[in-house]
């Protein structure tokens, strides 16, 4: 694609060309000139090393104590779940810090457990996003950022969660928002109105406002969720609260966020229950090559099996990004579940 430099990109703009360029630093819209999320819209990227780009895998929490003689060590104490998890994994969403600020002490902990290639995709309080709706929230976020500075090395992302409610007319709020926002850390926005569907003006927009801006999108993509009916109270649970926004896959920044989230069925094959998610592996994978550092969070509504679906997905980009850096290697544990 030919490379175009934008000062603020205009709709037309995106829709006309993949690749991006916002002053110095391109912003990847591969997806922007795609109807919509499918097969046949899946460009696959040339194999090759990745000598900029990263990738970081990772689960909705690190404490799961079903995990425990599964994934982790039979022995694992509470309070040291986090030390397991970073040998699964690399990344983690802080979901915890949506309903609250963490405490000094929390914080402390994490800083001494994560090790210094993992990273923390931490949420916003909703005391910013959902009840000042970001307005005249400064105090709240600085408070924030404050507790969080020990985690300053460590932190991947800083998610912004908005409400389903937050649409099209509060754009401007949003504008404001993140062009206020302290350029010493990564941010990326996720929204759950329906009028930001892809292929949308309405999501044109957004994504104007966020590339103006140096922000990325986190892209939750729930279609295979609702592909079938729950068979479980956290499945049907999650048909009540999960978005229903139809994604395209599309990089606005530096630090893109993916988070897939599937059934569960713990009976099939681990290959079988990732096959809805693959469709994303070609574009991660050109992210990857474009420079940029993309974090993948695998959710299902029992999350029994998230770190070893994580672990293959990193593995089936890997196969297409050879020089990408391996996972740790786990602990093994007696009586195990397979990764494969």
């Amino acid at each position: 694609h030919d490379l175009v430099a934008l000062s603020p990109p205009t709709r037309e703009v995106c829709e006309a060309v993949g690749d991006l360029v916002v002053g110095q630093k391109p912003i990847v819209a591969h997806a922007m000139i795609m109807p919509a999320m499918s097969d046949s819209s899946t460009t696959a990227p040339a194999q090759g090393p990745a000598p900029n780009g990263s990738l970081r895998v990772g689960c909705p929490m690190w404490v799961n104590r079903d995990w425990v003689g599964r994934q982790f060590p039979p022995d694992t104490p509470r309070g040291e779940e986090l030390t397991a998890y970073a040998r699964w994994c690399t990344a983690v969403e802080g979901n915890t810090t949506f309903y609250a600020v963490p405490t000094v002490a929390a914080v402390a902990r994490w800083a001494e457990q994560a090790p210094a290639d993992f990273r923390f995709a931490l949420k916003l309080p909703r005391a910013v996003t959902h009840d000042r709706r970001l307005r005249s929230a400064d105090a709240e976020l600085h408070e924030f950022l404050r507790r969080v500075e020990p985690l300053r090395s460590v932190l991947g992302p800083l998610s912004i969660q908005l409400p389903e409610s937050f649409g099209p007319t509060d754009l401007s709020v949003l504008g404001q928002f993140v062009g206020g926002l302290s350029g010493e850390f990564d941010w990326a926005v996720e929204v759950r109105h329906r009028a930001f569907d892809s292929g949308t003006d309405d999501e044109a927009r957004l994504n104007e406002v966020l590339v103006a801006h140096g922000v990325d999108r986190v892209l939750f993509y729930t279609d295979p969720l609702f592909a079938a009916p729950p068979e479980s109270p956290e499945a049907a649970e999650a048909h009540q609260r999960k978005p229903r926004v139809r994604l395209r896959p599309v990089a606005l920044a530096s630090h893109p966020v993916v988070r897939l989230i599937n059934h569960d069925d713990g009976s099939s094959p681990l290959g079988d229950v990732v096959e809805p998610w693959r469709k994303w592996i070609p574009h991660i994978a050109r992210w990857i090559g474009d420079g940029r550092h993309v974090t993948l969070f695998a959710h299902t509504p029992d999350n029994l099996r998230s770190p070893d679906r994580a672990r293959r997905l990193h593995d089936e980009v890997r196969a297409v990004v050879p020089d990408l850096a391996p996972l740790p290697d786990p602990t093994q544990v007696a009586g195990q579940i397979g990764l494969f």
